[in-house]
């Protein structure tokens, strides 16, 4: 999931790139429109007598070539173990 994110963030074609963990408690989504980007960053924290802690950020945005560019290199300087 990882590369496939990073690779998805050069195109230019409109879908939606998600990035989530494994339990899905932390989810960031950027969906490409052909107007402008959508961003949702969503964080879970399970609590079990209480239920669930979330918070939610959604963010409608014009983001440039070299911000996204910037983003895909920062990815792919992360070191991976798997």
């Amino acid at each position: 999931m990882w590369d496939e994110f990073r690779i998805d963030l050069s195109s230019k074609e409109p879908k939606t790139l998600k990035l989530l963990d494994m339990s899905e408690y932390f989810r960031f989504v950027i969906e490409r429109t052909a107007t402008c980007f959508e961003i949702t960053i969503q964080v879970h924290e399970p609590i079990i007598s209480q239920g669930t802690i979330c918070l939610e950020a959604h963010l409608m945005s014009d983001l440039d070539g070299p911000f996204l560019r910037n983003l895909g290199d920062a990815f792919a300087a992360c070191p991976k173990f798997w």
